[in-house]
């Protein structure tokens, strides 16, 4: 099969490639298999030489070439098929030092579909039959060029289906195969299948699958827009491909498609928008849906600037409206005039359907340069309904990028906000400009001073109620600091920038450091030389909401204090992006990240909208006596993808496959608002004030922080134990509706009564209050858990324990789940050995740091009461392997032998199990084997792994057993091994007696007083041989080694 318009490959940079040269360039083969084959070669297809390629790995095979065509010919790895493609060799200085590179791959692609004959028999399709390949072609990464390729016929099994079912194919990384599998008529109810793929980083098999027909139609106004698209394979950022319809009909005011599509899973979508209205759109299979209609009422129901800016919807914190570029972390792009480039647009919280299997679209997008008064203007650049920017003269443009409201059902919402205006894609264009000559801005934060900020993910947030953030640099000497500040109007959702460039509020301070205001959305700072050089750097500003959550109604901050910081308006670092960002987003203060470690869950995707995401927990020390002071506040995302600012590497002619293996990154971006704590020492402090709800126990002031300022023997007292009495830990419980003034008193002072601290507590009357009268987790016994380690630690999965609290609809939930050894078993999180919460779910946590087996006795406690339940909680390490020592031996009847078993890893936690599959021949206990009769069995050693045993076996075959030249042999009172025996030989009585060992002559040479039970005898003097063993009148063949 060949495709059938022939076109090289240029490898090289385009437009960089000039005429044959006589300097040879240096080329390199990756992954291109030749091992042993000898059958790859090289043809100048000038010249017809045929080169031959040398052996080779995958590490890479050099080679000399003189620029020209070619074409390589190469066996599919593995294989004698023989597969080419054509490629162009440049001048040597079209290349870096290292020359020109090429990653090879490769797919056999094939179709091993089973049609129905007459009888409603399956059988395989056959090549030719029942159905064809045509088309086959090799496309560039971009699918505009056909490329020389030349492919080999693939056969599924050459013994058993010897015909052809598909084909081979070799190429470079990142071009596409395509071809059209073709049902032949003898299957009319079936629809060809397009094969399109990008070939991937090595050789792997592809099928084609072939669909029955079935219809869809999409209704819609006729004066709007309707298509059908669908995504081809699981590449994510390439354009869906568009639909054709068989035929249109049109009734009255409403247009119908109509198509013929596979009758199977695959989805498409649909989308139907007219001018101002709003866009509509939707995934569907053919298989279960066969029309879709979009009336006018729909489309009228808001316009395409339908703005909620409600983040705290339904839709778990996802419904926020930002926007991602490919330009890099200043947003600045230099051009050179005549030079194109294509934005790539990027919506997040990305609008896909679920969050695994990633099938997202995109809304609709608009973009709009303006000039340096931000003004329309394209004058210096244009742009085009697709986003292709072209440099047209030397000057400077910003240009801004939004996007249109949609209703798609995706991700528990069907309607999603407009860009919001504070996010609006900005950044800055200059074209011909010289970039060596911009001067340096040296814009930093305080926190890390050696990383430059970046415009999308270094979001500066400021306290709400003030104008904005407070930023301090300082950039080269001799230049001017101007800031274009954002001006947005919320309730129309629109951005504007009245006062353009301005020093309005850029301070010059006299250390030659700048502080510039940045007001709420993007900020663009230019900074300009004395020659009118500039440099720019976009920052975003948003205000944050904070509220400080303490225990008591009281104003003071005392040492031992736990407090929690409350934020609001905070937004996810890296929002998910298909392929990129899966990350959880944390608050970090200094050093400390709350909720460190926790990748997946809480603040993976609800982070903005899931207020217990946006806390930080901070504890006042006990001995404090001065004030406590927050700052270089950020946020840290923490999870499984790429770093932020992987998504400007994306190519809509590429895109990026779904990426399974990826690691785990982390980071810190942004600025948080400094936070002050004015802390009063414990005995400087007033009255204090707690509310203390029925079912509640909370310690007013922390009991460590009370020993340190006061010494041991100090307790609380109650005036009135019927509305709040003492518990343990310095707790106070409330019991009923009243107010009541507790006293912290020490019974050593010389006036017993006199207080050291005073505290009134109210407890409000609840009609509805139902008090908790236990509590106990949901399962019987110990909790067993096996360590997955391929799947991770994730506190999921099973490891997990539940409880529960009686009665079920009491009004407090809140337990406490405590381990007593957090090194082995965290509760909660890693590392963790206290956990509260309102869930009745506690998640278990092995040791990462040692994956070592371990156990501990996981509590739970129920916060009104004080009920509890213990479980013991063991972490258990699988087995990899099992080996024997032997796998074969042959034994005479009422022998024994001992098998050792050797497990891989030595702290598997899990026991060695020893079966025998005929106990009637052979027996075995902890691997000593006993021969009972003769015959054969087969003993196996099994222990398990996750994946259910490892197990290893030995053959036994027990013969009849031989006399040995004393009189009398009876059955043994005794069991001893190893036999043959090597020195040591052990043996169990079922009585203390003598061990007695005889030569084959009746000859003693050996005794020795053994008790009951296991003793070690040390045999080590005899010579090799045979030799008589008696034991209580018992006796029994032994041979020494």
């Amino acid at each position: 099969m060949k495709s059938r318009l022939l076109l090289k490959i240029a490898l090289a940079a385009a437009g960089m490639l000039t005429a044959a040269g006589t300097s040879a360039t240096q080329v390199t083969f990756y992954l291109l298999d030749t091992q042993g084959t000898g059958l790859a070669y090289i043809t100048n297809l000038t010249t017809n030489e045929k080169i031959q390629v040398p052996a080779g790995t995958g590490r890479g095979i050099p080679m000399e070439l003189e620029p020209g065509d070619y074409s390589l010919t190469a066996p599919y790895r593995g294989t004698t098929a023989l597969c080419s493609f054509g490629f162009t060799v440049g001048q040597p200085s079209d290349y870096g030092e290292k020359g020109m590179s090429m990653s090879l791959g490769g797919y056999a692609v094939y179709s091993r579909f089973r049609f129905e004959n007459e009888l409603g028999e399956k059988y395989y399709a056959k090549l030719g039959e029942d159905f064809t390949i045509e088309n086959v072609r090799l496309l560039t990464p971009d699918g505009s060029e056909e490329v020389r390729c030349d492919t080999a016929a693939y056969r599924y099994n050459t013994t058993t289906y010897p015909d052809p079912c598909g084909f081979y194919v070799v190429a470079p990384r990142n071009y596409v195969v395509a071809a059209d599998f073709v049902p032949t008529a003898k299957h009319p109810d079936y629809l060809p299948e397009q094969f399109y793929q990008p070939i991937g980083q090595s050789y792997s098999s592809k099928t084609v699958n072939f669909s029955k027909k079935t219809t869809f139609s999409l209704s819609f106004p006729t004066d709007a827009r309707g298509e059908v698209t669908y995504k081809k394979g699981t590449t994510n950022y390439v354009p869906f491909i568009h639909v054709e319809p068989d035929s249109t009909a049109v009734v009255s005011d409403t247009t119908t498609y109509y198509y013929t599509v596979p009758e199977s899973s695959q989805q498409y979508c649909y989308r139907v928008s007219r001018g101002d209205d709003l866009t509509h759109a939707g995934l569907f299979t053919p298989k279960d849906t066969k029309s879709v209609v979009i009336t006018d009422a729909m489309l009228k129901t808001h316009d395409r600037h339908y703005c909620a800016h409600d983040v705290y919807s339904a839709n778990r914190g996802t419904n926020y409206a930002d926007i991602y570029l490919n330009i890099n972390k200043r947003n600045l792009l230099r051009m050179k005039s005549g030079e194109n480039f294509q934005i790539v647009n990027l919506r997040t919280w990305q609008l896909t359907n679920n969050s695994t299997s990633n099938y997202f679209v995109e809304p609709d997008y608009s973009w709009t340069v303006l000039n340096t008064d931000f003004q329309p203007d394209q004058s210096v650049v244009s742009v085009d309904d697709k986003g292709v920017l072209t440099a047209k003269k030397p000057g400077t443009a910003i240009v801004q990028v939004r996007y249109s409201a949609i209703s798609l059902p995706a991700m528990n919402s069907s309607l999603w906000d407009e860009i919001w205006a504070e996010n609006t894609g900005t950044f800055v264009v200059t074209v011909d400009a010289d970039e060596s000559s911009a001067p340096a801005d040296n814009i930093r934060l305080a926190y890390k001073p050696d990383n430059e900020l970046d415009a999308e993910h270094d979001i500066l947030y400021y306290m709400k109620g003030l104008p904005g953030y407070e930023l301090t640099f300082t950039p080269a000497e001799g230049t001017a600091v101007t800031v274009a500040n954002p001006l947005v109007d919320s309730a129309a959702n629109t951005v504007s920038y009245p006062k353009g460039f301005s020093s309005e509020n850029v301070t010059v301070n006299p250390d030659g450091s700048v502080t510039a205001l940045l007001t709420f959305g993007r900020n663009i700072i230019r900074t300009t030389d004395a020659a009118g050089h500039a440099n720019y750097q976009v920052l975003s500003a948003k205000p944050a909401g904070l509220e400080i959550m303490r225990t008591r109604d009281d104003d003071y901050i005392l040492p031992g204090d736990a407090l929690t910081m409350q934020f609001s308006g905070l937004y996810h670092v890296a929002g998910k992006l298909a392929s990129i960002y899966n990350s959880s987003c944390h608050i970090k203060y200094g050093d400390v990240t709350f909720n460190d470690g926790i990748i997946i869950g809480s603040g993976q995707y609800d982070f903005a909208g899931n207020p217990a995401s946006q806390q930080f927990a901070v504890n006042v020390p006990d001995d404090r006596k001065e004030n406590l002071v927050m700052e270089n506040g950020c946020l840290n995302p923490q999870g499984y993808g790429s770093s932020p600012g992987a998504h400007r590497g994306i190519r809509y002619d590429i895109g990026l496959d779904p990426n399974f293996n990826a690691g785990v990154v982390s980071g810190q971006f942004g600025s948080l608002p400094r936070k002050v704590f004015e802390v009063t020492p414990l005995d400087k402090a007033g009255r204090l004030k707690m509310t203390l709800p029925l079912g509640n126990r909370i310690a007013p002031v922390s009991p460590s922080a009370i020993a340190k300022a006061f010494g041991d023997g100090t307790h609380w007292v109650s005036a009135d134990e019927s509305v709040a009495m003492p518990a343990d830990n310095g707790l106070i419980a409330a019991k009923g509706a009243g107010k009541v003034i507790v006293t912290l008193v020490n019974d050593s002072r010389t006036r017993a009564s006199e207080p050291l601290m005073t505290c009134e507590v109210t407890v409000p009357d609840d009609p509805n209050y139902v008090g908790v009268t236990g509590v106990k987790w949901t399962s019987e016994g110990d909790k067993i858990i096996g360590m997955n380690f391929s799947w991770g630690n994730w506190g999921n999965g099973g490891n997990e324990l539940y409880s529960q609290i009686e009665p079920s609809n009491a009004t407090y939930q809140t337990v406490i789940y405590t381990s007593s050894n957090p090194d082995a078993v965290a509760v909660g999180k890693k590392t963790f050995g206290r956990f509260e919460t309102t869930g009745n779910r506690c998640p278990l946590f092995w040791n990462d740091a040692t994956r070592a087996p371990g156990e501990a006795i996981v509590t739970v406690t129920t916060l009104d009461g004080g009920y509890s339940d213990s479980k013991l909680v063991r972490f258990m390490k699988y087995a990899d392997s099992i080996t024997t020592d032997t796998t074969s031996l042959t034994l005479e009847q009422g022998s024994t032998f001992l098998v050792e078993a050797k497990v891989s890893p030595a702290d598997a936690s899990y026991p060695v199990i020893w079966t025998s599959d005929n106990e009637e021949v052979a027996t075995v206990d902890d691997g000593l084997i006993t021969a009972r009769g003769i015959g054969e069995a087969t003993i196996k050693a099994s222990v398990e792994n996750r994946y259910g045993n490892a197990t290893a076996s030995v053959r036994v075959t027990v013969v009849e057993k031989t006399p040995v030249g004393i009189d009398r042999v009876e059955e043994t009172g005794f069991v001893f091994w190893p036999n043959p025996c090597q020195g040591t030989l052990y043996v169990r009585p079922t009585a203390a007696t003598t061990a007695e060992i005889y030569s084959l002559d009746g000859v003693r040479v050996f005794s020795a007083g053994v008790d009951e039970g296991l003793n070690a005898l040390d045999l080590s003097s005899l010579s090799a041989g045979l030799y008589i063993i008696r034991m209580a009148e018992k006796t029994e063949k032994l041979i020494i080694k």
